[in-house]
């Protein structure tokens, strides 16, 4: 057998499996010109272009390797916003032009473009973009306080410490949001034995609920009381079977396209974490939002503080925030951290409002389905609302569910 022809630095085997080099990284790319073609038209371009001039951004992303095996790929979901963010915020210190374009029109629009082909994926993956996003500005907007500010003696000792805790209760949440969400996965004994009872026809349906019969089969203790909890947690519903995990759902649970697992008490999947939010990490997700927006807030405004020193915060003159780079630079840090803040503010919002129906955002999205909602975010009909306090006292102590969460 031929041993494989050696590769330079800058060489690399693309997606294809030619031999290719950085700097024809943007040659034969059939996505890019037909994407150019496109917008010379002024026509739009489809969901599936886009994918494909990614996958080839992606692939053909690269640096020059030291290690004898040609080029190394870098990670395009994290080095993407790692660099983008901070050059963006560097052109918008231009001049209030500038600033106003890219902060309020080329980024929320770059921003909404990309999750707009991600939301509109046939097969959805999990990505690490907008999580990187989200870190990104959230450690840029914590570093324009402390280098810019707080290194200038222009910070208090107190205020700078109140802040620091606030950016380490947030890690610390946003670590614990990270966990598992409650992943519901066959136990492989469990799993066998259902597949065992499944080949002798061993289930009876009474009442709509299916239960296992005497067997052949045995059983062990384990195993008949996983089988019990499983039993009861099977609704009417066919859609409580999920056929992709191959498990029945207890009441509450969904499956989650991006993640490909059953989840309990599924509210949704969010990007900004890359992970989903359910039974055990709801709570700890909406602790790191709300650590999110008053860090981002405070340090803000400890910031626009600093910079119009001696004048009205409010009606500072634009002459002194783009005096210098510092004080353009932190500006800009503040108009970006305040429209990232009300993005997520919204999205607080949102789920204090779900949290107090006891409801996730899955039930309402089927509740809207079904037109019983009111006001869109309202439930109309919310089996599991108890009323706003026993509501909050339920999702504090995580016993939201009446239902038995068996090891499946």
């Amino acid at each position: 057998m031929a041993e494989a022809e050696p590769l330079c630095c800058c060489e690399f085997k693309n997606n294809k499996g030619d031999k290719s080099h950085i700097l024809a990284c943007f040659c034969d790319c059939e996505a890019l010109d037909e994407s150019v073609d496109r917008c010379f038209k002024c026509e739009s371009v489809p969901n599936e272009t886009i994918q494909r001039f990614l996958n080839d951004i992606s692939d053909r992303c690269r640096i020059p390797g030291l290690t004898g095996k040609g080029a190394i790929q870098v990670n395009i979901e994290i080095a993407g916003p790692v660099c983008l963010v901070p050059i963006s915020l560097l052109i918008a210190t231009y001049g209030p032009v500038t600033t106003f374009f890219i902060l309020f029109l080329i980024m929320p629009l770059l921003m909404y473009q990309l999750y707009r082909c991600w939301k509109k994926q046939r097969h959805k993956t999990r990505t690490k973009f907008f999580y990187a996003w989200g870190l990104t500005s959230f450690i840029l907007m914590y570093l324009t306080y402390e280098l810019l500010v707080f290194d200038h003696g222009k910070g208090d000792y107190s205020e700078n410490i109140m802040l620091t805790l606030g950016v380490t209760f947030f890690i610390y949440f946003l670590i614990l949001a990270k966990r598992d969400p409650g992943v519901l996965t066959p136990s492989d004994k469990l799993l066998q034995e259902i597949k065992k009872m499944e080949n002798g026809n061993p289930y009876l349906k009474y009442n709509g609920i299916v239960k296992p019969v005497d067997t052949d089969v045995h059983q062990s203790g384990d195993i008949q009381r996983s089988l019990t909890n499983f039993s009861m947690t099977v609704s009417e519903d066919a859609s409580c079977h999920c056929d992709e995990c191959h498990i029945w759902k207890p009441d509450r649970a969904g499956h989650c396209n991006a993640c490909n697992v059953c989840v309990a008490e599924r509210d949704h999947h969010c990007v900004w974490i890359d992970n989903c939010v359910g039974r055990n990490n709801h709570r700890s997700f909406f602790l790191a939002l709300t650590s999110f927006i008053l860090c981002g807030f405070y340090g803000a405004y400890l910031t626009m503080q600093s910079l119009c020193e001696g004048t009205n915060t409010l009606f500072c003159s634009y002459k002194i925030l783009y005096m210098d780079l510092r004080n353009s630079f932190g500006f800009v840090g503040c108009c970006y951290t305040f429209s990232v803040i009300c993005l997520m503010l919204a999205l607080l919002v949102n789920q204090f409002i779900l949290i107090s129906q006891n409801i996730t955002s899955q039930e309402l999205y089927k509740a809207s389905a079904k037109n019983q909602t009111c006001f869109v975010l309202y439930a109309t009909r919310n089996p599991h609302n108890k009323g706003f306090f026993k509501n909050w006292y339920s999702f504090i102590t995580k016993t939201r569910s009446k239902h038995m969460y068996y090891d499946l």
